[in-house]
């Protein structure tokens, strides 16, 4: 086995009592939302040596310090100038929050992250690394020392606590027997130069088995050193793994349990496994680029291995490696925890496994390589990728079960690649091959279908006689490459499902509450999603109902997308005046209901501009039920047009623009639409009849005060020909002007205005963390019939309460009491009404 060079066997005998972070006590009450993570660890006493500068590795002088991280970081160099890290144990994520979110709640949240962090994680990583073999950076904790050793810092550093640990920068630095020692954005290049610089895939699976063992879901590709051993030539290229903060990390409690839903790879650790896909997603880069050649019996043996090498010894081990105090508080915890994880490890793993297994990506090299593509009569299919002139030795060869994978993208590099491809009518997986830059040439031994071909340098051959010749797409494309500051790739693979709610308050219907479900599908090529669809279903307390869906389809490498909604809705189109501005308010309010089901469908093909405008076109079908209405205005007007059951088929076309910050909560940017809709005579239209609507919105946060926001919104719409009542265009309630009942005043054309300044007031108290504001405001519009409007301008004034629950945008409720002529309102709404 490996022995890191890490440890010193000179730490100092002296000793500290010290607290990790006392702030993180909390009430019952306040763990109850926010869960008891690791509070009792960070809060303990623990006795802790100090660490001796002039004998710790021949004695130790810092030499800097490191801002813009989290923790608190000191480099100290020895006599032999090998570099350490001290970093301390306490951290402050508030620092990486963008500068939007500085003083807001979300300094909260992300400090109630650290409380679920393990304060010493790394010590209990360190020999589970060690007894599985893999390489990895020893850690060692201390406090430093109130020594004038350490000169300039010893104010900033003194009698902290950290965890010590070697800088490998040169390969002596770092293990006995290392001959090489990278980064991984020198590892990609090297991996896409040939084949000799391949990384060895068993050891990057053990190493990721054990970041899913102890839960460490933060394994982006900085997080990883690789290196060449002297005692294993031609092996590779294998892992070592630093910055174990992340393991162990312990999301119970109201809010943080559900922190998931919005960070998948914020999964909490137990006994049990949660949410592999989330806890492996960040690995992702790597496991995709370098894990693809094994398949699930080389998987099992390694599992098998990996777990068998965990024993209790080893477990207990690596418990007695926190200090006394730890022990005696969690060392119950871990081992069930840990013990239990190993015995469920083979199913993770297997589920893992799968995932990566559904869509699969091969990199080729810069070498000029041969690609054979053979289908078995099993149904199988084997790609063998080897070195031309050496293609009985090919670098790369597995099999694939149409079971287990539905894909596989074959990436060539540079150099004049060949592939073949043998298969007698179908490979049964979707093949893709995407040329590089080289001559690259693609022969079919027999017609086949299941191939796509891709090459955007105009160098890509077809020969042989594919029967059905695949069309070669030569649109480009920007493959997405590793760099320092953009180290994940773009999802292309796999699911997610996230809840889905709407929550409102009205005079018309009551509380109003649905929810449902947005799925996400992720594709190759289809940015930023393939396809998305919501579901939901909600219902009022006066017992309004509502169906609703929507799908957006996204085409493949363009900014085409096709998009439709369906809706089923007793809620829409609630009352009826009239026409007109003067219309008479009824003595009772009961008199302008109206019973009503509105079943509607659009469909429409859309395209993408500049990223923030779209354009939609397509059929709507629009199905109004207007039911009994006995006792009510509407039944005094049996000639009304649109009345009963009203069945319209047309076409619309509408312009999106939007760049808000958000949609919730927008503190700058604009929002405009532009919907026309045409309906020709038929079903139950008379005549052909058209209208435009116009919407638009604008943010202005000026840098005064407590920076509060002005909102702007103006808006209307304009009718052609004969409509059906229900079309009209209205006026009054949440959406166009305050104060007034929801479509108070109907007309052939309506335009309407409103400006509302929102300020922040104060942040609410831990237990509910959130930002809370004021609002004013004041909106006014009118309707128009026959081009006339008697009767003028309709205002409506009020002010209103915002909270923003953790500060942030989506967790934002507002409520308003809204004043006019003829009553008083109120509203509230999840996000703002604009």
């Amino acid at each position: 086995m490996t022995t890191p060079l890490a440890a010193q066997e000179t730490p100092s005998a002296d000793s500290v009592a010290v607290v990790s972070n006392p702030a993180f006590k909390a009430s019952s009450f306040f763990r109850s939302f926010w869960g008891s993570s690791h509070r009792a660890a960070w809060t303990a006493e623990l006795r802790v040596p100090v660490l001796d500068l002039s004998t710790y590795s021949g004695g130790l002088t810092p030499t800097e310090s490191i801002t813009g991280d989290p923790r608190q970081l000191l480099i100290l160099l020895d006599p032999e100038d090998r570099r350490f890290l001290f970093r301390s144990v306490s951290r402050d994520l508030r620092i990486s929050l963008p500068k939007p979110l500085k003083g807001t709640f979300a300094e909260f949240i992300v400090q109630e992250e650290v409380a679920a962090q393990y304060p010493v994680a790394p010590l209990l990583v360190d020999p589970l690394e060690a007894a599985t073999g893999v390489l990895h950076i020893e850690s060692e904790l201390f406090t430093l020392p109130d020594d004038e050793r350490l000169g300039e810092f010893r104010e900033e550093f003194a009698g902290m606590l950290g965890i010590l640990s070697p800088i490998a920068e040169t390969p002596s630095a770092y293990y006995e027997n290392v001959t090489q020692l990278i980064d991984s954005g020198t590892l990609f290049e090297l991996a896409d130069m040939s084949r000799s610089n391949h990384v060895d895939a068993r050891e990057l699976l053990k190493a990721r088995l054990l970041d899913v063992y102890v839960g460490d879901f933060a394994r982006r590709p900085s997080h990883w050193q690789w290196v060449l051993l002297s005692n294993d030539p031609g092996g590779g290229w294998k892992p070592v793994a630093n910055d174990r903060d992340n393991a162990f990390i312990k999301l119970d409690g109201f809010f943080p349990s559900k922190a998931w839903m919005v960070r998948p790879e914020l999964v909490g650790y137990g006994g049990e496994f949660r949410h592999v896909a989330g806890l492996t997603i960040s690995g992702s880069t790597l496991d995709r680029r370098f894990l693809t050649g094994l398949e699930w019996p080389a998987w099992d043996s390694i599992v098998s291995e990996f777990a068998s090498e965990l024993t209790d010894s080893v477990i207990a081990g690596a418990i007695r490696e926190l200090p006394d105090t730890l022990q005696q508080i969690d060392s119950t915890w871990f081992r069930s925890t840990l013990q239990s994880r190993r015995v469920a490890l083979r199913d993770a793993a297997y589920e893992y496994y799968r995932i990566l297994a559904g869509n699969v990506e091969i990199q080729g090299t810069d070498a000029p390589e041969t690609v054979r593509v053979t289908r078995f009569e099993d149904g199988t299919l084997e790609l063998r990728v080897a070195e031309q002139g050496r293609e009985t030795d090919p670098y790369f060869r597995r099999r694939f079960d149409p079971e287990e994978t539905r894909e596989i993208r074959l990436r060539l590099h540079g150099g004049s690649d060949r592939v073949i491809i043998d298969a007698d009518g179908s490979l049964g997986i979707k093949l893709r091959v995407i040329a590089g830059r080289g001559a690259d040439t693609v022969d079919f031994v027999r017609p086949v279908s299941g191939v796509r071909l891709y090459d955007q340098f105009d160098g890509l051959a077809v020969v042989g006689d594919p029967g059905r010749r695949p069309g070669v797409s030569r649109r480009a494309y920007d493959d997405w490459t590793y760099s320092p500051d953009d180290e994940t790739a773009p999802r292309q693979w796999g699911d997610w499902t996230l809840p889905s709610a709407e929550i409102g308050l009205s005079g018309d219907y009551g509380l109003f509450v649905s929810g449902g479900a947005t799925r996400y599908w992720y594709g190759f090529r289809r940015d930023p999603y393939a396809a998305r669809a919501t579901a939901r279903v909600g219902v009022s307390t006066q017992g309004k109902l509502e169906f609703n869906t929507f799908g957006d389809f996204r085409a493949r490498n363009s900014p085409n997308h096709i998009e439709w909604q369906a809706l089923a809705s007793s809620r829409k189109i609630l009352r009826w005046y009239g026409l007109g501005n003067d219309t008479r308010n009824f003595a009772d309010p009961d008199s302008a209901r109206v019973n009503r089901w509105l079943i509607a469908a659009d469909v429409s093909a859309a395209r993408v501009f500049l990223k923030t405008l779209d354009l939609l076109l397509g059929p709507v079908f629009n199905y109004s039920l207007t039911g009994d209405n006995e006792d009510r205005f509407i039944s005094t007007q049996p000639n009304l047009y649109g009345n009963g059951n009203f069945a319209e088929l047309g076409a619309f076309g509408e312009l999106r623009f939007d760049n808000r910050d958000n949609r919730w909560a927008a503190t700058r940017g604009f929002k405009v639409n532009v919907r026309g809709s045409i309906f020709p005579a038929l079903l139950d239209v008379e005549s052909l009849y058209g209208f435009l609507d116009v919407r638009a919105m604008t943010y202005l946060t000026p840098s005064i005060l407590n920076r509060p926001t002005v909102a702007l919104r103006a808006g209307g719409r304009k009718i052609w020909g004969e409509f059906p009542w229900f079309e009209s265009a209205f006026i009054g309630g949440i959406q166009t002007v305050r104060g007034w009942p929801n479509q108070r005043f109907a007309g052939e054309a309506s335009i309407y205005g409103s400006a509302e300044i929102r300020g922040f007031l104060f942040n609410t108290p831990r237990v509910i963390p959130g930002r809370f504001g004021g609002s004013l405001f004041v909106d006014t519009g009118r309707v128009f019939v026959d081009g006339d409007s008697p009767g003028g301008f309709h205002t409506g004034a009020g002010f209103g309460v915002w909270f923003s629950l953790m500060g942030q945008p989506q967790g934002t409720f507002a409520a308003s009491i809204a004043f006019s002529d003829e009553e008083t309102v109120l509203n509230a709404t999840y996000g703002f009404a604009f």
